[in-house]
């Protein structure tokens, strides 16, 4: 793929950049054009320079008309990509009968100089054998005519041979050179205002009452989880999400699977750093109990969690949709944190099945735990005195203090419908957070798979309605696989 861009197309692929970039900027028309009026792309074919470089004529068409130039383009690509397929099917048609001929007439090419050509020739096919796989000349010689057969087959070997382990590196630290370039502004911009947000709201809550710090955190938090959900969004939406949608129509699903995990495990350093702000930030000025570790633990298992959920909602919607809907999630969230409705109210609605709400919401957890931190640190809280006299603030929140021991003998869906919201650990926000990641990836495969189709997501049938059929079958299933696997986080302690 890459000897025919640089020796067809006369693409120049630079060391410091990703070849898989050059190449989808190759075949785009906008960058394309870019590439050639900046010099950078400096000899293209001479049936593309016609539609790369746009003459005064069509500077000054009309911005109402569409224009032809993308259609051209694309269809010259075709063209040139059909001609070196073909050639490239003879060339390998012709080593192989060349093979077989040299095999054959070996013996006689030795006595009769005329033949000797032939026998010269076998080393170079010799080595062309070696190089490739079983799988791969099995698919040249049964069809050797078909250029995508050929074409298919050289992929898959070259498949075999990279593990997936390095595949994944790769995508790991192509984010992270993503990262280090992003670090100014964008990054920086997102920890500064958090910074500002963070300290503004201290201000307005500067000496929170008895029992009345719960409302302090829970804004915190849902400061925290409007910053960090446009930060989220940035790793598969916007221009990420048309790169990958490209990429999906030239790679099998599997390297969308690793694209995936690599880009999750790059963005974890991001996290990482949002959730050390937060504590630098949240843990002098909320005047909490809890130690700077707990505050730390909290917050980077809450934003765990955040960022797989807007990762599902960056791979899903278009840019502006999905910071639309990370921004209503996370005032949603807020509002099923159990503060006010408490948590007892929202558990009972619905019949008892209001409790999945807040199983699902971020907030809820990562509040829950602040609280439960502050009150185990605090030492004074669970005293006979103190829960007797002030056991009713925090009980009309949601957290009593007479109940706080619920959870060693219940469970949490149990102890939460009965105002004792408290959690002693964050293993729960990472379940959560890695339940959101798996919907994120079957999110990424269903879109990335229907896209290299024209938008019909097949699912190994040939007809149009059993496709539809099996879609909606696959994403109830996902539903109730879903809602199954937020019920099971409430049956732990």
């Amino acid at each position: 793929m890459k000897a025919y861009f640089e020796e067809v197309l006369q693409v120049e692929f630079k060391d410091e950049e990703n070849p898989a970039d050059t190449i989808i900027d190759t075949c785009t028309f906008e960058s394309a054009r870019r590439l050639a009026l900046d010099g950078v792309w400096k000899s293209p074919p001479q049936c593309l320079r016609a539609v790369l470089f746009p003459t005064p004529e069509a500077v000054h068409e009309e911005s109402d008309k569409t224009p032809w130039q993308p259609d051209e383009f694309g269809k010259m690509l075709a063209a040139l990509w059909n001609d070196f397929s073909v050639m490239h099917a003879h060339v390998i048609q012709d080593m192989l009968n060349g093979e077989v001929e040299s095999t054959t007439s070996f013996s006689s090419s030795s006595s009769d100089p005329s033949k000797a050509s032939g026998a010269s020739e076998m080393p170079l096919v010799q080595a062309f054998a070696v190089q490739q796989k079983p799988g791969a000349g099995a698919a040249a010689t049964s069809d050797p005519t078909d250029p995508d057969g050929s074409l298919e087959a050289e992929a898959k070997a070259k498949m075999d041979i990279l593990h997936w382990g390095q595949q994944v590196w790769i995508h790991i630290k192509r984010s992270l050179l993503i990262l280090s370039r992003e670090v100014w502004p964008t990054v920086t911009s997102h920890v500064v205002l958090l910074m500002i947000a963070m300290k503004a709201l201290s201000w307005a809550y500067p000496r929170p009452g008895y029992g009345r710090f719960m409302l302090q955190n829970g804004l915190f938090l849902m400061l925290l989880c409007l910053a960090q959900c446009v930060a989220a969004q940035r790793y598969f939406g916007g221009e990420e999400r048309e790169v990958a949608m490209r990429e999906a129509s030239l790679s099998s699903l599997s390297q969308v699977l690793f694209t995936f995990v690599g880009k999750d495990v790059a963005s974890l350093v991001e996290i990482f750093l949002a959730a050390a702000v937060f504590t630098l930030t949240f843990w002098p000025d909320s005047k909490t109990y809890a130690h700077g570790t707990d505050v730390f633990e909290t917050g980077f298992a809450l934003l765990y969690c955040l960022w797989g959920f807007n990762h599902i909602l960056a791979i899903t919607f278009r840019q502006s949709i999905a910071m639309q809907m990370g921004i209503i999630s996370a005032f949603l969230s807020f509002l099923c944190s159990g503060l006010k409705p408490t948590g007892s109210e929202v558990s009972n609605a619905m019949g008892g099945y209001g409790v999945l709400l807040l199983l699902a919401s971020p907030i809820r957890w990562g509040l829950s735990q602040l609280i439960t931190w502050n009150v185990i640190r605090g030492g004074t809280y669970l005293s006979p005195l103190i829960i007797k006299l002030g056991d009713w603030s925090f009980a009309e929140r949601g957290f009593s203090l007479a109940k706080f021991d619920c959870l060693d003998e219940g469970t949490i869906s149990e102890c939460w419908k009965v105002d004792s919201s408290w959690a002693h650990n964050s293993g729960q926000l990472f379940l959560l957070g890695f339940l959101f990641r798996f919907l994120a990836v079957m999110c990424l495969l269903i879109t990335s798979s229907a896209h290299a189709n024209g938008g019909q997501l097949p699912l190994g049938s040939n007809s149009i309605t059993k496709s539809r059929i099996l879609r909606d079958c696959l994403m109830t299933f996902l539903a109730f696989l879903t809602l199954l696997n937020i019920a099971l986080l409430g049956t732990t302690h």
